[in-house]
């Protein structure tokens, strides 16, 4: 029922959950169902693509009459608040039946808070790219200010216990694919808020955390993505890694 549910649009009532600043987190995502949930994630995601295409309309929008751009941005951060208030609740994920259903939850909930970090649906990150200026603070225009003040130090640390209980033996392909997208999320969050990342520069699991993803997981496909991830977002290429001027 759900996989035929979310091929259609998703549902008006939920919609308008999603824009009331009344709704909590626990009204829009059904503790102990975990496909409701699913489904209210669907339902996020319809709306913020509902949201981008009025960043089109405002584009043609005088500055004297910006209620376009005002409306999108409010309606971007009333998901993220939504969405980080989710991952940060850990009875959101742990009520769940089965650890498969746990980790696809919380796979589907990063999806979400990656899109509005990149601001556009989230993909795999692809290839390692040629070497680019790098700055560690990069703020997406589209993204406001209100959004960004969600992203601190209290998501970090539910974002590194989900990271750390992934450092498993776990081959699945849920688990596998959930590592790097719950890494990603942790870096573009970074790029967003100067607290989250000072709150990241100074946490005493991250370099553990690191290293144990990229050395010492079982995982040849996690070392390889983790590597690739850091390296893309750190600007720098597979050559450059290699040089042996640089290994030396």
């Amino acid at each position: 029922m759900y996989k035929f549910l979310v091929k259609l649009p998703a549902d008006e009532n939920i919609l308008k959950s999603i824009d009331a600043d009344s709704t909590s987190h626990k009204d829009i995502f059904s503790l102990g169902h975990p496909f409701k949930t699913l489904y209210a994630v669907h339902a996020l995601r319809e709306y913020l693509n509902t949201q981008r295409r009025k960043e089109a309309v405002a584009e043609g929008v005088d500055e004297q009459n910006s209620s376009p751009t005002s409306a999108r941005d409010a309606g971007l951060t009333r998901v993220m608040s939504l969405v980080v208030a989710a991952i940060s609740d850990p009875e959101v994920i742990s009520q769940c039946p089965g650890r498969e259903l746990q980790i696809d939850l919380s796979s589907s909930l990063m999806d979400c808070l990656l899109s509005l970090l990149i601001g556009e649906p989230y993909r795999p990150i692809g290839p390692v790219i040629a070497p680019r200026a790098h700055k560690a603070l990069i703020q997406d225009p589209l993204l406001p200010s209100s959004a960004s003040q969600y992203l601190d130090s209290h998501l970090l640390e539910r974002l590194l216990d989900i990271l750390e209980a992934m450092l498993s033996a776990d081959r699945s392909d849920v688990a596998v694919r959930h590592v790097p997208v719950c890494l990603h999320a942790i870096l573009e969050s970074c790029s967003r808020s100067i607290g989250f990342w000072e709150a990241f520069r100074s946490h005493e699991a991250v370099p553990r955390v690191l290293g144990s993803l990229i050395v010492h997981d079982e995982r040849p496909r996690v070392r390889h993505e983790i590597a690739q991830l850091v390296m893309t977002k750190a600007g720098i290429s597979r050559n450059v890694l290699t040089d042996p001027a640089v290994t030396r």
